[in-house]
């Protein structure tokens, strides 16, 4: 019985799968991956490469990105929910929290070799992925920082999930915790390097004659910091916009939106997914 059940949920999402590829949303490499089951992927029976519709190739680190990172980034597009969010030629872009590059690479194909993307990324065993994906795909407009943004420059303890969902590492434990037992299963601390961005900005000569035309923010309910970090780019307008994914069980919506209007930024777009999380896309009101 249980066997039928698995069988006929793979075919209620079938549908949905073939929305997605007349929508040009999947290819013909995820599909398949899609049609493996669960039982067969959680023991590493999945495609180590796949191919998606920007003609990317990405190296698959564990099953959960096939599963979860990927409908993000690539089906939902989840960062791209208002159009004047979708970067442009030449735009320079902070991917902050970048986990495996799939943000980053998408991006860099819509920037092209005039602009720029920053990825931030301070996992250890995801910035091992992140760099062999833009090895793979020949990227040239993206640099990779293996570092933490945060509130003041230090080291801070990272909680890195070993088997789960890798992309839920944390700095925040009680982020940790909420996913125990569901997306996370183990889990070990380590110290990485943190910076704020203000410093960073200013330490890297490309970035400092310019404009921050986007900054993408997901660091696992770390957010506030980061903005904290930020206090002399925001009071400049240095960042003319934010996308921000606020995880619901740790991080206080309320601050974030006042801590951008505080700085006269007005936000654009609200939107839920579930009881998980929030995407939150904000622009300079000046």
């Amino acid at each position: 019985m249980k066997a039928l059940l698995k069988h006929l949920k793979l075919l209620e999402a079938l549908p949905y799968m073939l929305r997605d590829l007349t929508n040009s949303r999947t290819t013909l490499s995820l599909a398949f991956a899609y049609l493996i089951p669960p039982k067969l992927r959680n023991l590493g029976f999945y495609p180590r490469i796949i191919k998606t519709v920007d003609n990317l190739n990405l190296y698959l680190n564990d099953y959960t990105t096939l599963h979860v990172n990927i409908p993000d980034q690539y089906i939902r597009r989840e960062y791209e929910l208002h159009p004047n969010y979708i970067p442009g030629k030449g735009w320079t872009v902070l991917d902050i929290g970048a986990y495996i590059g799939l943000y980053s690479l998408r991006v860099s194909k819509l920037v092209g070799s005039e602009g720029l993307v920053v990825a931030f990324e301070p996992n250890p065993y995801a910035f091992w992925w992140l760099k062999n994906n833009i090895k793979l795909n020949r990227v040239k407009n993206v640099k990779a920082l293996p570092i933490a943004l945060g509130d003041h420059k230090g080291f801070i303890e990272l909680y890195i999930v070993t088997r789960g969902n890798i992309g839920a590492s944390s700095m925040v434990y009680d982020h940790i915790r909420a996913k125990l037992n569901k997306e996370v299963y183990e889990f070990k601390v380590i110290k990485v390097p943190m910076y704020r961005l203000e410093d960073i900005i200013l330490a890297i000569s490309s970035l400092r004659a310019c404009n921050i035309d986007l900054a993408k923010i997901d660091v696992e309910g770390a957010e506030l910091k980061v903005l904290k970090g930020s206090k002399k780019l925001l009071e400049k307008h240095v960042i003319e916009r934010f996308v921000i994914e606020l995880h619901v069980d740790v991080v206080n919506e309320t601050s974030i939106i006042k801590s951008l209007r505080n700085y006269d930024y007005k936000i654009d777009k609200l939107v839920s997914f579930g009881k998980t999380k929030k995407i939150l896309y904000a622009k300079c009101a000046r």
